[in-house]
């Protein structure tokens, strides 16, 4: 009975060894966006360098963006992975190793309006070397964006260049389908 209180003691209150230890792992962000046209894709590049004999498991990582109402999210799209037998688990598991690069694109929802638009993401993962598992981490990342032009300005000219705008302030419906609108 002792020793299981001493157990349980030295597991609740001594300190994990990767605890007060800084990260070895560093995330970086494409930079801010700066001006967008919403008719185009917009690239977000995120990237974790993992140092030697490090890696990050594929199973732990997740990009998840938060505040994207007004954007459809393609992806987000990871590396290959790489098995490895894990050294806590005793099994191969799907690792990233060396610098990887996480992709996704934001695409502007029709009623979008222009100004600037903070877009937030949110990436988790966990990583380790042979003898130490970190705590999982969660970086909060920001993506600032200048939108220009309006929804109707937005999608690319079929014809002979005229916008919806252009073509509804004509009121003349005959020019929507003569421009190849419908």
């Amino acid at each position: 009975m002792v020793r299981s209180l001493i157990a349980l003691f030295l597991v609740l209150f001594l300190p994990h060894p990767s605890l007060g230890q800084a990260s070895p792992f560093e995330v970086t962000a494409s930079p801010s966006l700066g001006v967008w046209n919403p008719a185009e894709k917009m690239p977000i590049s995120i990237s974790i360098k993992i140092p030697p004999k490090f890696f990050v498991y594929r199973g732990k990582t997740s990009l998840t963006f938060l505040n994207a109402d007004n954007f459809q999210v393609e992806g987000p799209s990871y590396p290959p992975s790489v098995k490895k037998i894990d050294p806590f688990f005793k099994k191969k598991l799907d690792v990233f190793e060396g610098e990887i690069s996480i992709q996704a694109f934001l695409r502007a929802s029709p009623s979008i309006s222009p100004g600037q638009k903070t877009i937030e993401a949110l990436l988790k993962f966990q990583g380790c070397s042979d003898v130490l598992c970190y705590p999982e981490e969660t970086h909060l990342l920001s993506f600032q964006v200048d939108v220009v032009g309006g929804a109707l300005n937005a999608a690319p000219s079929k014809g002979g260049g005229k916008s919806w705008r252009a073509l509804l302030a004509a009121q003349d419906f005959s020019l929507i389908l003569k421009e190849g609108w419908l």
